[in-house]
């Protein structure tokens, strides 16, 4: 009876073991057909596109859009709401090292 019935390491052990095989270089038409499928996707992009990536630059943009107008809205509140002038000048300086950390 073999001491090791392992099954994983039987398998690992026998593929280290194997001959190694000679991988050959593409044939020249396989070669060929890649190129001709990569001259032909830039040719005409929006049909090769994976994922709508016009619609996702959109998507981002409105996105950075609502943040900022955000942004200023709760700004403007803390500016605006404190009649103290410790208040405003703490909500301006808060407000200056977001918008230096943000850039």
């Amino acid at each position: 009876m073999n001491p090791n019935n392992n099954p994983l390491d039987r398998l690992l052990r026998s593929a280290a073991s194997a001959p190694a095989r000679e991988i050959d270089a593409p044939g020249w038409g396989s070669e060929a057909r890649a190129l001709a499928s990569w001259r032909a996707a830039l040719a005409h992009p929006e049909e090769t596109n994976l994922l709508p990536l016009p619609m996702l630059r959109r998507a981002l943009a409105l996105a950075v859009m609502t943040a900022a107008v955000v942004f200023v809205g709760v700004t403007y509140q803390k500016v605006d709401g404190g009649r103290d002038p410790v208040e405003v000048s703490d909500a301006a300086i808060s407000s200056a090292v977001i918008n230096l950390a943000l850039r």
